[in-house]
């Protein structure tokens, strides 16, 4: 139809980027490792929120790219609630990233907590020896 649709957003922007301004997404990559990427803004997240997050190592999950972390009250120390990381690709995954409520976490009455449990599920290339 001729005009810039809010999907073509992202695409027209990588564009501008690498011509006017001779950002090559894929060299950028290199320094910022997913890894590092995502222990970083945990960090941070945890500053801000005053949480802590806990890779549970061992946990159950439906793959064995999937991480599964704790959340805990850094002051009074309670679970508050999990989430999973499944941030690679793989046959029959959904194509676009999301994030999906698993467990609504809610205080109940009694004063007992429903932990909310969360799974973030994205598509970020897996790392590779050179990249």
């Amino acid at each position: 139809n001729g005009k810039i649709e809010k999907e073509d957003f992202r695409y027209y922007t990588t564009k501008v980027v690498e011509k006017f301004y001779s950002v090559d997404q894929e060299k950028l990559r290199e320094y910022f490792p997913l890894e590092t990427v995502t222990e970083g803004m945990m960090r941070i997240y945890e500053d801000l929120l005053g949480l802590n997050f806990t890779k549970l190592e061992n946990a159950e999950v439906w793959h064995d790219d999937v991480s599964m972390y704790q959340v805990d009250d850094w002051l009074s120390g309670d679970t508050l609630g999990y989430f999973y990381l499944d941030l690679h690709p793989r046959d029959g995954k959904f194509a676009h990233a999301a994030v999906f409520g698993l467990q609504l976490g809610s205080l109940g009455k009694d004063g007992t907590r429903d932990k909310a449990v969360r799974a973030m599920v994205c598509n970020f290339p897996r790392p590779t020896e050179d990249k």
